[in-house]
C-alpha cells in the first residue's frame, strides 16, 4: 500500500467502540444548578435538611444523572467536595435515593475495571451500625475487592426516609497500590477524573439494576461540569461557531463503514463562518445524532488550505472524537487559522460500526467548531506515536497475552521539529476491545522522563483515554516507547476494522511543526529518522502486566508507605478481618458490575 492510499485509508481510525452513550453537549451562558434544585422532583427534604446544615462544608457540588436522564436532576447522585491543600485531604458527600447502600468510586476509563471504590452501608451485617469500606476492581467488571488498607474514614452518615448521605475522607493520594490518587486536574488542558456511582435498598450491596451514574469530576476544578465549562469558555471567546456534520447519511449493513464528508470553502460560508476574514478555530463540540449514537464508533475532522480539498492529499487532523471524549477547548494561546491564508475547507470521516448490519439507519453527526477573530499567537499540531498508520496492518496479534513495542528513534524529533521546544496539552491513547494496558514514555538523552498511560484500559467505556496530566515539553531529540498489552485469540489482526486492533497514541501540541508528515511508527514514508523499531512477545502470565499496572488491582494485604502494622493484632486488624469476611460473603453471592 503507498503512502498516498495510507494518507486516506489508514490516517481514517482513532478508536475503541462504547455500543451505549449519549451525544455531549452545551448551551452558551449554561450556568451549574444549585444544589437545592437537585431531587426536586420528589419529596427531597431529608436532602434539603442535611443542605442546609452542611452547605458550607463544601466547596463545590455536582449532579450525576441517570443514563436517559441527563436532563433531570431527579434521578441520579450527587456529590459534594472539598479540598484542603495543606492537608492534602478531599472531603466528600455522597447523596442518593436508597434505604440499603451506595458506592462511590474513582474510575479510570469510565467504567468498574481498575476503579477505586468506597462503599457505604447504612447498616452492617452485624447491625452495629453503618459501616463504610474502601475497595477496588481488578481487570474486569466483576465483585469489588476489600482493599488491605482502609483508607476511607466515615465522617457521618444521614439515613432518613428514602435517602442516604454519607460524608468522608481520605488523602489525595494516600500511597496505597489499591487506591487511585486523585490528581490535580485544574488545568483545563488535563482531563478530568471519571467517577461512577450506584445504590440500593437492601441491607448489604448487591446488584444495582439501573441505579448507577457515571460522569467527570473536575476535583481541583471550580465545581461544573467540562461541558458547562465549554460552553461558558465558548460564549465569552469566540465570535461564532459552524456546525460540520452529515446530513441524514444512510449508514450502510456492512458491519464497518469509512464515510467521508466535504465541505468547501462557500460550504464553511453559507454555515457562517466569515468570508475573506482570517479567523482562527479555538474549540470543537462533538454532535452525535442521538437517533444513530450507538453506530458512531469515532469521527476525524481534516482541515485542507484548498477551497476544496478533499480531493488534495495535503490534509491536517485537527480534532478527533470518540465515546468517552467531551468538547476540546485550546489553550488560550491556541488556535487553526481558517479562510484567508489558512484552513479553508473540510473533510469529516466517520467510521460507523453496525455490527447487527442493522437496515434504515440514518445519521447526522459531526463536530460544531468554535472561532474567534482575535488572532492567538500559536497553531495547534497533533504528533501521532505507535503505528498511526496501520504499517503493521494484517500483522496477527497474538494468541492470549501479549506485549507490542514501537520504539521511536531521537532523530524523528531531531529532523522534523523546527522549534527546540513544543508543549504537549493532551495526550490520548487508543487501542481496541481486546487491549488491557498501555503505555507512552517519553525518552530523553536515553534515559525516560515521564510516561502517560492507562492500567485498565476500557474499551466499552472510553474509544480513547486521556492521560490525567500537566502539560509538558517535548524537545527536538525527544523519543517515544509507546506499548501495548494485549489479551487476543487466534486469528486477531492489527487493522481498520472495529474488531481488528490497533496501538496509537496522540499528542496535541503547539506550536504546530510544518514537517509534511509530523509522525513516528514502522515503515514511515520519508525513511529511517521517523521509522519506528517493533518488537512483540507473548506474555506467560499477568506478571508484566501487573507491573505496568503499577500492581495496582493485584491482591495483597499491603498498604501505602505509612502503614507499618500489617501484622497488628490490634481491634482495627480484628475489624478488617470482619469486613473482609462481610465483604466476601456478599460478593460471592451476587456480582456487582456497573457498565
Amino acid at each position: 500500500m503507498n503512502y498516498l492510499t495510507q494518507s486516506i485509508v489508514m490516517l481514517s481510525f482513532l478508536v475503541g467502540i462504547c455500543m451505549t452513550f449519549c451525544a455531549t453537549g452545551a448551551n452558551a451562558n449554561e450556568t451549574q444548578q444549585p444544589a437545592q434544585n437537585y431531587f426536586s422532583s420528589g419529596d427531597n427534604t431529608p436532602y434539603l435538611g442535611w443542605l442546609s446544615a452542611h452547605r458550607d462544608d463544601y466547596d463545590n457540588h455536582i449532579f450525576l444523572p441517570k443514563a436517559g436522564s441527563e436532563q433531570s436532576l431527579d434521578e441520579g447522585a450527587a456529590l459534594h467536595w472539598s479540598i484542603d491543600n495543606e492537608s492534602n485531604i478531599i472531603q466528600i458527600a455522597v447523596a442518593a435515593r436508597a434505604t440499603g447502600w451506595v458506592g462511590f468510586g474513582i474510575a479510570e476509563a469510565g467504567g468498574m475495571p481498575g476503579s477505586d471504590i468506597v462503599l457505604f452501608t447504612s447498616t452492617s451485617n452485624d447491625n452495629q451500625g453503618p459501616t463504610l469500606i474502601d475497595s477496588h476492581v481488578g481487570a474486569t467488571s466483576g465483585m469489588p475487592i476489600q482493599d488491605g488498607c482502609q483508607n476511607w474514614d466515615l465522617i457521618k452518615s444521614t439515613s432518613e426516609d428514602g435517602f442516604i448521605i454519607f460524608e468522608a475522607e481520605r488523602l489525595l493520594d494516600t500511597g496505597d497500590k489499591q487506591d487511585r490518587p486523585i490528581m490535580d486536574d485544574s488545568s483545563p488542558n488535563s482531563p478530568p477524573h471519571r467517577v461512577i456511582a450506584a445504590w440500593g435498598d437492601e441491607e448489604s450491596v448487591s446488584y444495582h439494576g439501573q441505579n448507577r451514574v457515571r460522569g467527570a469530576v473536575r476535583f481541583h476544578g471550580e465545581g461544573v461540569s467540562d461541558e458547562t465549562k465549554f460552553a461558558n469558555t465558548m460564549a465569552a471567546s469566540s465570535d461564532g461557531s459552524v456546525d460540520i456534520t452529515a446530513r441524514n447519511h444512510p449508514v450502510t449493513e456492512d458491519e464497518t463503514e469509512y464515510a467521508r464528508f466535504c465541505f468547501s470553502y462557500e460550504d464553511l460560508v453559507n454555515g457562517g463562518l466569515p468570508n475573506d476574514q482570517e479567523v482562527q478555530a479555538i474549540g470543537f463540540e462533538p454532535i452525535v445524532d442521538p437517533n444513530s449514537a450507538a453506530y458512531v464508533h469515532h469521527m476525524i475532522l481534516y482541515a485542507h488550505k484548498q477551497n476544496n480539498g478533499c480531493n488534495d492529499f495535503a490534509m491536517d487532523m485537527v480534532f478527533v472524537w470518540a465515546p468517552g471524549e467531551g468538547p476540546l477547548s485550546l489553550p488560550d494561546e491556541v488556535g487553526s487559522t481558517l479562510g484567508a491564508e489558512g484552513y479553508r475547507s473540510f473533510e469529516l470521516e466517520i467510521h460507523y460500526n453496525n455490527p447487527s448490519r442493522d437496515a434504515g439507519v440514518t445519521d447526522s453527526s459531526g463536530a460544531r467548531v468554535y472561532f474567534t477573530s482575535t488572532l492567538r499567537p500559536h497553531e495547534l499540531g497533533i504528533y501521532q506515536v505507535g503505528d498511526p498508520l496501520l504499517a503493521l496492518g494484517g500483522t496477527d496479534v497474538g494468541d492470549g497475552l501479549t506485549r507490542h513495542d514501537f520504539e521511536c528513534p531521537s532523530t524523528c524529533s531531531a529532523t522534523t521539529m523546527e522549534n527546540d521546544t513544543v508543549t504537549v496539552f493532551r495526550e490520548l491513547l487508543h487501542m481496541h476491545e481486546k487491549g488491557l494496558t498501555m503505555t507512552n514514555t517519553q525518552v530523553r538523552d536515553g534515559f525516560p522522563i515521564r510516561s502517560g498511560s492507562v492500567e485498565f484500559y476500557d474499551f466499552e467505556q472510553a474509544g480513547v483515554y486521556s492521560v490525567i496530566q500537566d502539560s509538558f515539553a517535548l524537545k527536538r531529540g525527544d523519543s517515544f516507547r509507546t506499548t501495548c498489552y494485549y489479551d487476543a485469540n487466534q486469528g486477531d489482526k492489527i487493522g481498520l476494522a472495529s474488531d481488528d486492533e490497533m496501538c496509537i497514541a496522540f499528542l496535541l501540541y503547539y506550536p504546530k511543526q510544518t514537517f509534511p508528515a509530523f509522525y513516528c511508527g514502522p515503515d514511515h514514508f520519508a525513511g529511517e529518522a521517523c521509522t519506528a523499531d517493533y518488537e512483540s512477545k507473548t506474555l506467560v502470565d499477568l506478571g508484566e502486566i501487573a507491573v505496568a499496572r503499577g500492581n495496582n488491582g493485584v491482591i495483597d494485604n499491603s498498604c501505602g508507605a505509612s502503614n507499618d502494622d500489617d501484622n497488628d493484632d490490634s481491634a482495627s486488624s480484628s475489624l478488617q478481618v470482619g469486613l473482609r469476611t462481610f465483604v466476601a460473603a456478599t460478593f460471592l453471592a451476587f456480582a456487582f458490575t456497573l457498565y
